[in-house]
């Protein structure tokens, strides 16, 4: 079960991260980088990344600092640039900007779909939250660019992401600090997947 009401979880650390956007570094296996865009977490598979992040969506605390809406998008290793651009219309769709899909649906490129969602993102209080993001063969930083250019003009908008990739997370943030961990190995790493994944405190 998730308790995002510690800081001795990493779901809520993660969620504390996001509101307070301050950056920490942890001996638990993940780290965080924070910029005024938004909170991004990495490390390794299996401690709970994508469990703690999909909790948060459903955080009251949450739904009142990003009134407009929570969205979530998954991504990963096969991500399409079509999978991207329908995720990203069904959000939108969700939250009210019906005309804005319309435009969008006549796009054929992810680029053209950005600039579209951009626009309707310019005055919206969300959050984006972006599971997986990996990098691919024609970009080392993944989708992450152009998420960051969804927001360029949406000061009030938000990305939380999660990846293993410590070179996407830093990248979130303006400054490139840098935060990283050794990976727990054998009976720790087996404990923090039961504390972080099933709220498993005895561990």
């Amino acid at each position: 079960m998730l308790d995002f009401s510690t800081d001795t979880t990493q779901e809520g650390r993660t969620l504390q991260k996001l509101l307070t956007l301050k950056d920490e570094e942890s001996a638990d296996g993940m780290s965080a980088v924070c910029s005024s865009r938004g909170s991004a977490t990495h490390g390794m598979g299996g401690v709970g990344k994508t469990k703690a992040l999909r909790g948060i969506c459903y955080e009251e605390e949450v739904k009142k600092v990003f009134p407009d809406g929570v969205c979530f998008l998954e991504f990963g290793e096969n991500s399409k640039d079509i999978n991207v651009q329908r995720q990203l219309e069904r959000c939108i769709k969700n939250f009210g900007g019906v005309s804005t899909v319309a435009k969008m649906e006549e796009e054929s490129s992810l680029e053209g779909v950005i600039p579209q969602a951009a626009r309707w993102l310019r005055k919206k209080e969300i959050l984006l939250v972006c599971d997986g993001l990996r990098s691919s063969p024609t970009n080392e930083f993944g989708y992450l660019p152009l998420l960051k250019d969804l927001l360029i003009n949406a000061p009030h908008s938000k990305l939380l992401i999660s990846t293993r990739d410590k070179m996407i997370a830093r990248n979130l943030s303006k400054n490139k600090e840098q935060f990283g961990t050794l990976p727990p190995q054998g009976q720790s790493a087996r404990n923090l997947f039961g504390r972080i994944a099933f709220g498993d405190k005895s561990t």
